[in-house]
């Protein structure tokens, strides 16, 4: 918190998360802590990434068996 005294007010404290005795407790509380709200932020890019693989992959699986079951089938049609 002391090294925080002579901080600019603009400053964003940044951290991975968990913290292991790196930031006292103290910081929480000033307003310039913005690793909780990186922490939030991060967890919807790792849904949306998420979302986007499963979609990707269950769309290359799903172009594969209707490629097996319709023949030569053009499915790209299925993509669009």
């Amino acid at each position: 918190k002391e090294k925080l005294a002579n901080a600019k007010n603009d400053l964003c404290i940044m951290h991975p998360l968990p913290r292991v005795n790196e930031i006292s407790t103290d910081v929480d509380d000033d307003e310039r802590a913005c690793y909780f709200k990186q922490a939030n932020y991060g967890k919807y890019i790792r849904m949306a990434l998420i979302l986007k693989l499963t979609v990707y992959l269950w769309l290359i699986l799903f172009q594969r068996k209707c490629w097996i079951f319709l023949g030569s089938a053009d499915v790209s049609l299925i993509l669009v």
